[in-house]
């Protein structure tokens, strides 16, 4: 049972994050890019603070407000979460959703980079051929989607350079995010307390 719950969460997951940008270029125009790529998150920051509530009285521990703490997820939120989000969104509506989903295969490359930069983790050959075998499994289960998209015409370019950026900042929260758990934060810590950081730097733009 508990494996099977865990499948179930996996393809839940995954559904969500690839019905993401024909959602957003389906609802982008009449709702408008900051509405979209914002008002959700904020709704589920409140939907998660209950839930690090509970955490936190479990684990008998105080919420984290002393800057001490909050120090540390001051980048996460503002590029992990509020850049990530408003260019994920804004390169969404601006080029196709198959050459989203081929730029979204960048994110592995990318983290593999900054685990090397921001880890020191080492580039041995083990890592290398598991990376290429990987990146070439999914390449071979995405031909549809490689035919499919254009990355050469004009109007997708721009759009295109921001998708790839929204990945660079996707990249960069995920491989700081190894720093702050081994700083010893929970994952749902760190993931409330980026986005009350990002929610907080959205409002302004609301």
């Amino acid at each position: 049972p508990g494996k099977t719950i865990d499948w179930l969460l996996v393809i839940v997951v995954n559904f969500m994050w690839a019905t993401q940008v024909p959602v957003i270029r389906l609802i982008g125009n009449s709702l408008g890019t900051v509405t979209v790529a914002f008002i959700p998150m904020i709704l589920s920051t409140f939907i998660f603070l209950p839930l690090l509530w509970m955490e936190n009285k479990k684990r008998k521990v105080k919420m984290l407000w002393r800057w001490n703490d909050i120090k540390f997820f001051m980048l996460p939120g503002l590029i992990g979460v509020f850049l990530m989000q408003y260019a994920y969104t804004v390169g969404s509506r601006l080029t196709l959703a198959a050459n989203a989903g081929i730029i979204t295969l960048t994110i592995p490359v990318i983290v593999t980079v900054f685990a090397a930069l921001m880890l020191k983790e080492k580039l041995n050959v083990v890592r290398i051929i598991s990376f290429i075998l990987a990146i070439s499994g999914v390449l071979m289960t995405s031909l549809a989607d490689i035919s499919g998209a254009d990355f050469k015409q004009g109007q997708y370019f721009t759009g295109n350079l921001i998708f790839l950026f929204a990945c660079f900042c996707c990249g960069f929260y995920n491989t700081y995010c190894k720093l702050l758990v081994d700083k010893k934060y929970t994952e749902l810590e760190i993931l409330v307390y980026s986005s009350i950081i990002g929610s907080m730097a959205s409002i302004p733009l609301l």
